[in-house]
């Protein structure tokens, strides 16, 4: 079986759409944040008995490669062979409960530098395709190795599906020649294009070739990607990355990997934290936390308090104590050295943004099903002043308050 995309209703105004993406074993709703391994380790590293990713899920598994990774890959894959186990285990795992699993190298600047350079593409796409096809995967998401109409012939020796990612910063008329070879890729091939994570400027030229595009792949029953989302956008009232990428281009968007979930210290922050669940503040660890109220991700101050909402997460973790004493450590910068050590606010952060992430997202698609998204944007004003202020030629966005 292939992986599949139906159609959704679709918002006049935005041409935001919802898509139904059917795979082997799961079925994944859009627009929707794509589970990675730092959301599972942080799960497992707390020990919480939950279930990651909502209504629809799917998950993006990043293999990592350096250039001795890569070398030894195209000399002797029998190396990797209990790596490959271990993923295999936690696809069993995902896929039980109904997720979609993606499974991409990560290569280093370098490795990917020299693969190119020493024309071992083709090799390196054929040896990943055997570890694809062990794993009994449909698709292989692949970086930009600048012919991906070649890449996509290998591919297709290995009868899998082809998600190429591309990088939507780079020079126009490339850009344009990658996307008019991937226009007529047919989505039984290709059922998704994915791109590196970007913020766009005013009158962005790359971004308009995008836009264009994308509606010609949702008519045609494909989806847009976009891998390595950044979780905090600092130049944009802190904005979260994973919610701008959905409204900017996004169906599936893939959290940047990254370990710390901790934020850099200004002295100009607040100290004044009021009480969180009654419990006194006195020491001041800067942890990031996401508001699904604002679409924003801060350190925690007492004004940003304010726009929090905990029901989703306490609700989850009612019965584990543990868990419900972190969090008002967390509140109230009250962590002991056990948790800094083991970076558990972090973890928290991490789960309770993933947790409140996607139920937001769910409550953003009934407003794309009932053609108002620019509703939902009301609500959301800094989130709606960051995109008005980066695309405001845009005349869908110059529609978003009418």
């Amino acid at each position: 079986m292939v992986i599949s995309i139906s159609p959704g209703p679709e918002d006049e105004k935005t041409k935001i759409s919802t898509l139904k993406i059917k795979g082997t074993h799961g079925l994944c709703n859009t627009p929707n944040r794509v589970i990675n391994r730092n959301d599972v380790s942080a799960k497992e590293s707390l020990g919480l008995n939950i279930q990651l990713g909502g209504q629809g899920k799917s998950l993006f598994y990043e293999m990592p490669f350096n250039m001795n990774d890569v070398l030894v890959l195209l000399h002797d894959k029998s190396i990797f062979d209990k790596k490959i186990d271990s993923i295999r285990d936690l696809k069993n795992r995902f896929q039980q409960s109904g997720t979609l699993f993606f499974l991409g190298p990560s290569l280093t600047n370098e490795a990917l530098f020299n693969l190119i350079q020493s024309k071992k593409v083709a090799k390196f796409v054929n040896r990943f395709c055997r570890i694809i096809k062990n794993l009994d995967l449909e698709s292989v998401h692949l970086p930009d190795f600048e012919n991906i109409r070649s890449v996509r012939k290998i591919v297709n020796r290995f009868d899998l599906q082809y998600i190429p990612m591309i990088d939507p910063k780079q020079n126009p008329e490339i850009l344009k020649k990658q996307l008019n070879h991937y226009d007529n890729f047919e989505c039984v091939d290709s059922p998704f294009l994915s791109f590196k994570f970007r913020t766009f400027d005013k009158q962005d030229s790359n971004y308009k070739i995008i836009k264009d595009h994308i509606e010609n792949w949702h008519e045609k029953n494909k989806a847009v990607m976009v891998h390595a989302a950044e979780r905090q956008l600092k130049n944009c009232q802190n904005v979260s990355g994973i919610h701008y990428s959905s409204l900017m281009t996004a169906d599936l968007t893939v959290p940047k990997f990254a370990q710390g979930f901790h934020i850099e210290k200004n002295d100009d922050d607040e100290s004044d934290l009021t009480d969180f669940m009654d419990v006194p503040v006195t020491t001041l660890p800067e942890t990031a936390w996401f508001s699904n109220n604002s679409l924003q991700v801060s350190k925690i101050t007492s004004t940003f308090l304010r726009k929090l909402d905990f029901s989703n997460i306490t609700n989850l973790v009612s019965d584990d104590t543990h868990i419900l004493n972190l969090l008002r450590r967390i509140m109230n910068r009250q962590l002991s050295e056990i948790d800094l050590k083991n970076l558990r606010d972090g973890y928290m952060s991490r789960i309770s943004e993933h947790i409140d992430s996607t139920s937001e997202f769910s409550k953003f698609t009934k407003y794309v099903e009932q053609n108002s998204v620019p509703d939902y944007l009301e609500n959301k004003h800094e989130m709606d002043s960051v995109l008005r202020s980066h695309l405001t030629t845009n005349k869908t966005l110059d529609d978003f308050s009418k």
